[in-house]
């Protein structure tokens, strides 16, 4: 069950000595990755709901509707993803993997996945030109397919109105240099070493993917930190990322922008703060507003608590906020906590956090709800008869 959860909601976490199990297994885990990060809903309702589907799509925090019906958006993104999965294995195979591992980390990294063949992931091939296309990879993979779709659309107009790559690029810019001297100075006297192994390391905890190039656990407390952050923040809003969402973050910037403005403006002064969101534009409103502080709330309240049973367990509270902020937006980086041999408890608390973390808890909400009106119809239909 931890594996499959893990799995389709491209978190990547394992307990899996993946040196030791069949190839066919392997296989098998980076296709449930990489359809897990294309939705598998979407795909399932537009083939058996038809345009029922588009609640769920919406519910899974992919707000942005490509084209006019579902079943031609779940198209657009076959095409979008498939190419790029394809130009993912092509260029792998130029940096120096063999077929299979640049088959199983193109569909994985390209779905913020992070299964790997490897039991040292993409440290074990120590190779920069491969660290360079898992980047682009895990980068395109974190990136809005409404966002991809202006691209291929040639509508750059649209694309540069969006705030959420702008903002990831910022994110990193801020992040890297601090890991470099705060962190990994400690072991590379190197900057080109430091550099190199700091931007992958952000890259993969803000993306999402849980791709490393280096041991955690003998980090101190400022890079544990800074990666927690990383990973909170998340990817973009409709993209195969896990966390709060770029989309959400650049909205509460833009809030608190608009507050900052009305408070030297006249009280009966109207002002309104456009977001775009693929080719779509929106106002900020309180609609917004509300779903922003009921996906945080939520995120938050669940991270609170999976990070107490972790540390009940014995964890200290570093190790035990980086494991579940790992878990909750389904990253799959690790510091050894999740492993073969732990207890049962804390499995079952990182496989609800990577549900709840997957499905941004709105659509078990939804499923709660309709459940408990399902079976009140059910209990006064009886009572009738």
């Amino acid at each position: 069950v931890f594996e499959s959860t893990s799995g389709w909601t491209t978190t990547g976490l394992t307990l899996t000595d993946v040196e030791t199990i069949p190839g066919s297994f392997l296989l098998w885990r980076s296709m449930m990755q990489y359809l897990g990060g294309a939705g598998i809903a979407i795909i399932m309702m537009s083939a058996i709901l038809g345009p029922a589907g588009l609640g769920l799509y919406k519910a899974e925090g992919r707000m942005d509707n490509l084209v006019p019906n579902i079943k031609s958006s779940t198209r657009t993104i076959a095409v979008i993803y498939g190419s790029y999965a394809i130009a993912g294995i092509i260029m792998y195979r130029i940096a120096g993997m063999n077929l299979f591992d640049a088959i199983n980390h193109s569909l994985t990294a390209l779905a913020t996945g992070g299964f790997s063949t490897k039991a040292r992931s993409i440290a074990e091939f120590n190779s920069v030109s491969v660290e360079i296309v898992t980047i682009v990879l895990m980068l395109l993979g974190a990136t809005g397919f409404g966002i991809h779709y202006t691209i291929w659309k040639r509508n750059f107009r649209a694309f540069w109105k969006n705030g959420e790559p702008k903002l990831m690029f910022v994110i990193l810019a801020i992040f890297t240099p601090l890991l470099m001297t705060g962190t990994l100075s400690i072991f590379y006297s190197s900057a080109t070493e430091q550099f190199r192994h700091s931007v992958f390391q952000a890259v993969s905890a803000l993306t999402g993917t849980g791709f490393s190039t280096v041991d955690f656990v003998p980090w101190n407390h400022f890079g544990i930190y800074l990666i927690i952050l990383l990973m909170i923040f998340g990817g973009d809003l409709d993209s195969t990322s896990g966390g709060l969402k770029q989309y959400r973050l650049f909205a509460l910037i833009k809030i608190l922008w608009l507050e900052i403005r009305k408070y030297f403006l006249p009280k009966d002064a109207i002002l309104k703060e456009e977001i775009w969101k693929g080719e779509t534009k929106r106002y900020i409103d309180n609609s917004l507003v509300k779903e922003i502080l009921l996906v945080f709330s939520l995120y938050f309240l669940t991270y609170a608590i999976g990070t107490g049973v972790l540390m009940a367990y014995g964890h200290s509270m570093a190790f035990s906020a980086f494991e579940y902020a790992s878990a909750l937006s389904t990253v799959g980086l690790s510091v050894g906590i999740t492993a073969p041999n732990a207890p049962a408890g804390l499995i079952w608390a990182e496989t609800i956090g990577m549900f709840l973390g997957r499905l941004e808890f709105l659509v078990v909400i939804y499923a709660i709800t309709k459940l408990m009106r399902d079976g009140r119809i059910l209990l006064r239909r009886r009572r009738n008869a």
